[in-house]
């Protein structure tokens, strides 16, 4: 049986994800994911710079055409359940189906989602980044002079 066009586009934007943003496409996802906790989500184990936790995406292409994106919120709680069930924090990552033009339209149509907890972890991350950063200038100027 020939896949259709859409899962075609589909594993295309998947494949684009895995090389942006690291990770590794997860194979089987649609058909399996609900069976196999390790097959679960669309691309898994991309990695932030200094947040400890991987990410699980899911990857959504089309739905909605070149003006806007629909996004559904069974997507969300399913991938929620995933990235708990992965130990992983839960991304959505979408592109509006066919934008064309230069650059800077391709890339506006391209969006990494996430929830409020899961952006407040990474601010709360950061913050203590920043923290600990401060105090080890403030550390080394006090040193210095």
């Amino acid at each position: 049986m020939t896949p259709s066009k859409s899962k075609i586009s589909g594993t295309y934007f998947e494949k684009e994800v895995e090389e942006f943003f690291g990770g590794k496409r997860v194979i089987g996802s649609g058909a399996f994911g609900n069976y196999v906790t390790s097959l679960q989500g669309d691309v898994k184990g991309i990695k932030l710079p200094i947040i400890p936790d991987y990410i699980l995406a899911e990857c959504k292409f089309g739905y909605g055409g070149t003006e806007q994106i629909t996004i559904k919120r069974e997507w969300i709680t399913k991938l929620r359940q995933q990235a708990k069930a992965n130990k992983s924090l839960p991304a959505l990552i979408v592109k509006m189906k066919g934008v064309h033009g230069d650059k800077e339209d391709r890339e506006s149509a391209k969006l990494f989602i996430l929830n409020w907890d899961t952006m407040k972890y990474i601010c709360d991350i950061l913050e203590e980044y920043e923290e600990a950063y401060v105090k080890l200038i403030e550390k080394y100027e006090k040193e210095k002079g």
